[in-house]
């Protein structure tokens, strides 16, 4: 048999893995009605990604206008009130790439799909070749 000490270490490395595999992503699923986000963001994600992500990860609508407590949402083509210097409704194209087509985020969006409202895009965001498995809703959002 093989030395104890080399199997227990294996075993170790393997639990310690930071690369998470697409059935971990799978079984931690979308969160039921009424839960909270089980699926962390990412490190690089912003202060306004990590909000919308747990908004879309619970199954609700992303709504930067709501969530600003704003009785009538901002205008896309207007710019004023969008960038108030903090980028508080900013959101990049990588984000939106990582949720939709990236593991494990990809499989803790709910059935509704990733819907977006009142959102900043300061970059083109393009995924005309993309194969979403969800849908993709962005309501009164600018693209600066």
């Amino acid at each position: 048999m093989g030395d104890p000490k080399h199997a227990k270490t294996v075993r170790s490395k393997n639990k310690q893995s930071p690369q998470t595999t697409r059935q971990e992503a799978a079984a931690a699923g979308p969160a039921l009605p009424g839960q909270e986000c089980r699926t962390d963001p990412h490190e690089s994600w912003n202060e306004a990604e990590e909000w919308a992500w747990g908004e879309i990860c619970a199954g609700r609508i992303a709504d930067f206008n709501k969530r600003d407590g704003l009785a009538e949402p901002l205008d896309p083509n207007e710019p004023d009130g969008w960038d108030d210097g903090a980028k508080k409704r900013r959101l990049r194209p990588a984000f939106l790439e990582a949720v939709l087509l990236h593991e494990p985020w990809r499989s803790a969006v709910s059935w509704q799909g990733v819907r977006i409202a009142g959102a900043l895009f300061s970059e083109e965001l393009d995924l005309a070749h993309a194969r979403l498995e969800r849908q993709l809703w962005l309501d009164e959002c600018r693209v600066a």
